[in-house]
């Protein structure tokens, strides 16, 4: 009897097909996330937060965590132009593989100019998330191939050089740009530079000689034939694998990998340049952060010739939009009389505006003129009135 009950559940677990319940469940919560998103996207542009009990919750809860969502609308374009500039990568992949002889490829619709076709909608989400994920890699068959060992290092280095050709597109459009002094609307200019520096990221990061990234394909080519076809073919390549994958783990969250490629474009002068080309268009655009960056470029003579006159103008054009800062730099400008009529009374005004922001260099820079203790309190009951 226990044995017939045992065998029958066995029966029935048989015919449960596991692997399309968890695709069904991950596809249900993609969805669910992905319409949550959706909502988050509306909240932030047509719906006021503060008023809304729901939408109040839901970002306390859910999308103030989310990348997507910390700088809106910045996170979003860094979202859409990653998952772009993935799909070029892997299309590339996809049509060199074709070219070598690969024609499956195209049956699979990887040949597609539709992104959409080479998005992974998993790694999508963690883009949206973590602000990092990836695309669906292609699968290729080695035996279409003359050369296989060849053939999937050139297919892998297809990928960054896609990249490449895009940093150098959006490289040439903005110098031309600064060339001839255009500063467009705020939305392209990030999205141009977004483009530059998002590509020379996933280049670096595919250039690594790790697994699964494509540098380490490409390594691959320097290794004797035999040895190859042991390695591909034995459980070293697993091991192998599930070691890269921790050191790429622990890279990304870590974040010593975004800290350096940081460090290293905040070295390079033409980053440098485009990044102030951007802050330009942006203050111009009224962008009231952009305007105190650039009234900092013109007061340090950063990228633009030292201005007094052009810093008080945008620290101003910024400090009359709410951002404290700017109205700490233009009470230091009235303090010390760069660029206007030194002027006591205007600099305590402006030290106090930002003050009551809780900015602590306006505190200190209060308590220092007017000789008293600037206090936090004073702050909150000054908020309150």
């Amino acid at each position: 009897m226990f044995i017939d009950i045992l065998y029958n559940l066995n029966e029935r677990l048989n015919r449960i097909n596991f692997k399309q319940i968890m695709k069904s469940i991950v596809n249900t919560l993609i969805v669910l996330f992905l319409s949550l998103m959706f909502i988050g996207i509306v909240a932030e542009v047509v719906v006021d937060n503060d008023t809304s009990s729901i939408f109040r919750f839901l970002n306390d809860t859910l999308f103030s965590h989310i990348f997507m969502f910390t700088s809106f609308p910045y996170g979003f374009l860094v979202v859409a132009i990653a998952l772009l500039s993935l799909a070029v990568h892997e299309r590339s992949h996809a049509i060199v593989a074709y070219k070598l002889g690969d024609r499956s490829l195209k049956a699979q619709g990887r040949l597609s100019k539709n992104p959409f076709k080479h998005i992974h909608p998993l790694g999508a989400v963690m883009f949206m998330i973590f602000g990092f994920g990836w695309a669906r890699p292609i699968i290729i068959d080695s035996d279409k191939f003359e050369d296989p060992k060849s053939a999937t290092a050139i297919i892998a280095a297809a990928g960054p050089l896609s990249n490449i050709a895009l940093v150098i597109v959006s490289a040439i459009v903005m110098q031309v740009m600064i060339h001839f002094n255009i500063y467009p609307p705020m939305i392209v200019a990030q999205s141009l530079f977004i483009f530059f520096w998002l590509n020379i990221v996933i280049t670096i990061l595919n250039s690594l000689p790790l697994i699964p990234f494509d540098g380490s394909k490409v390594l691959m080519i320097l290794i004797p034939d035999k040895l190859y076809e042991k390695l591909i073919n034995s459980y070293s390549l697993l091991i192998t694998s599930i070691c890269s994958a921790v050191v790429v783990f622990a890279l990304l969250f870590s974040g010593i990998f975004s800290d350096s490629v940081v460090k290293m474009l905040w070295a390079n002068e033409t980053y440098l340049r485009y990044d102030c080309w951007v802050d330009k268009s942006s203050a111009i655009s009224g962008d009231i952060q952009a305007q105190n960056y650039l009234g900092n470029n013109y007061y340090y003579g950063f990228n633009e010739e030292q201005n007094y006159e052009q810093a008080v103008y945008w620290y101003r054009k910024s400090a009359e939009g709410g951002n404290e800062w700017a109205q700490y730099n233009l009470g230091h400008m009235y303090n010390n009389g760069y660029g206007v009529t030194k002027d006591y009374e205007m600099a305590v005004f402006w030290y106090t505006e930002a003050a009551n922001q809780g900015n602590k260099s306006a505190i200190d820079a209060l308590n220092t003129l007017l000789c008293v203790d600037w206090r936090y309190d004073e702050i909150l009951y000054n908020q309150d009135k």
